[in-house]
């Protein structure tokens, strides 16, 4: 019973997991289509594609699973930790800078993963400091381009 409980619930996480990576995906991609999605627009065509991408986020899955990223508790949060940076970093310019543009934004948030990319890959930086130090390159880098943009009659982000 144990045991089968253990599957379940592993089960039931994997299934919401794919579930919610499909429907995001097929609705995000829907949006950059302009509201229109492959294969009709109607009820139907966009359960097939949800099935689809499903498929699709569990081979992607699958494949990662098959990487060798050491001990799993570190490599998760490792993970989690690269993207974190950048996100903090984007809910703190876009809440205590009343200046940030939406170029500048996404200008600090995009410099920022590259940069946690690149000390990831390339410095001896402990995965633990990733957080606030993507989020410390997001802030300075949006902060500047916003003042920047700013300056040069670029419009606000409304807030």
């Amino acid at each position: 019973m144990v045991v089968a409980s253990i599957f379940a619930v592993a089960m039931s996480n994997a299934s919401g997991s794919l579930n919610s990576l499909a429907a995001s995906s097929v609705v995000d991609f829907r949006e950059l289509r302009g509201g229109s999605i492959p294969g009709g627009s109607d009820s139907a065509g966009f359960l097939r594609l949800s099935r689809w991408m499903t498929l699709v986020w569990g081979v992607v899955l699958v494949a990662l699973g098959t990487l060798q990223w050491g001990p799993m508790l570190e490599a998760g949060l490792t993970i989690a930790s690269i993207t974190l940076g950048s996100l903090l970093g984007l809910f703190l310019l876009a809440f205590l800078l009343r200046r940030a543009t939406a170029s500048g934004v996404l200008t600090g948030m995009f410099v920022g993963f590259a940069a946690i990319l690149w000390i990831h890959f390339y410095t001896a930086l402990l995965w633990t400091w990733y957080v606030p130090t993507g989020a410390g390159i997001t802030f300075l880098t949006g902060a500047i381009a916003s003042l920047a943009g700013s300056a040069r009659g670029v419009p606000q982000a409304v807030k």
